[in-house]
């Protein structure tokens, strides 16, 4: 909508440098990009007591670090309490446990601030094979909704729910707002 703009700022004071998931997710979130349901753990009883109450499957990853899924700090289709506890402590340390999404199309959105440009957004497919297609559509922000459906459109992205083009008009205002947001990564939405 164009109502006034969310404000993140609250939630990146104090920060320098990445963001960990969960408060990068929050970020978003006030931006309406939508996230899997989940929930903080800090130890493996946490764990399993927050996936009981996300529902099964679901998925227990290390909180914190980005590109988990190359480094083994993911695990996915977890299905019961016990599971989750055992996943918990075989990643060691403070987990996000999230709700397994459906398997569907997966998306990349991102923002890179260029120095001459300002904010550049792209979108494409996504997922772990990311680095490998060369279907990624490039734009510079802001973008109005159509706009950003169109790029998801030439990204090659089924897109019926028109989430993927809101998270991407997203970035651009998130971006606009917050000049010392770098760059952003939401892989895969």
């Amino acid at each position: 909508g164009d109502g006034p703009a969310p404000d993140a700022g609250d939630l990146l004071a104090g920060h320098d440098g990445a963001l960990p998931e969960h408060e990068s997710a929050l970020v978003l979130e006030r931006y309406g990009v939508p996230f899997a349901a989940r929930r903080r753990a800090a130890t493996p009883e946490e764990a399993a007591a927050a996936a009981a109450e996300l529902g099964f499957p679901v998925v227990v990853k290390v909180d914190g670090v980005a590109h988990k899924a190359r480094e083994g700090g993911v695990v996915l289709g977890v299905g019961s309490a016990a599971e989750a506890a055992e996943a918990a402590r075989r990643l060691g340390g403070p987990v996000l446990v999230a709700r397994q999404a459906d398997p569907g199309v997966e998306a990349l959105c991102g923002m890179t601030r260029d120095p001459d440009y300002g904010p550049v957004l792209v979108v494409g497919r996504g997922g772990v094979d990311v680095e490998d297609l060369a279907q990624v559509v490039t734009t510079v922000a802001p973008i109005d909704a159509e706009t950003a459906s169109e790029l998801v459109a030439e990204a090659g992205i089924d897109d019926p729910s028109g989430t993927v083009a809101a998270t991407l008009a997203a970035l651009g205002r998130l971006a606009l707002a917050h000049p010392e947001i770098v760059s952003i990564d939401v892989n895969p939405l």
